[in-house]
């Protein structure tokens, strides 16, 4: 299987599973379970995008809590890695990619987000602040 049937695939087999086009999708992911994928993370994100088509959000957890710390306070919305998987942190430094950090500055549920037409959807139904790369969306 080469990249693009890679991409058709996961692409069907969410559609198949209730993903709709145009809708929201939070994915929690490990390219560990998903064992081999032709072109690796970008691969995955392909699919996922293009089974939400182009009026579609997908959010993807990048959490950093192994890096930001009580002994290590300090972090950047921009290049504070994801440490909880591949796809998160190839997602969250991916162009295109926006990430959001709780109200107050907390880092503890930090999402990226590829969106569309949702600019500030989470803003407005998370209460978080939503970050482009050297642009601040909200608080």
């Amino acid at each position: 299987m080469n990249t693009s049937e890679a991409v058709k695939r996961i692409s069907r087999d969410l559609l198949r599973c209730g993903v709709k086009r145009g809708g929201l999708l939070l994915a929690h992911s490990s390219m560990r379970a998903m064992g081999f994928v032709p072109g690796g993370p970008e691969t995955v994100i392909l699919g996922l995008l293009d089974a939400l088509g182009p009026e579609g959000t997908l959010l993807i957890p990048t959490l950093s809590y192994e890096f930001v710390t009580p002994a290590r306070p300090i972090f950047d919305v921009l290049f504070t890695p994801s440490n909880i998987g591949l796809i998160p942190e190839y997602f969250r430094a991916r162009r295109g990619s926006a990430a959001a950090a709780q109200a107050g500055g907390r880092e503890s549920c930090r999402v990226s987000e590829w969106f569309r037409v949702r600019v500030a959807y989470l803003h407005k139904t998370c209460q978080l602040v939503l970050f482009r790369r050297n642009r601040k969306y909200g608080c």
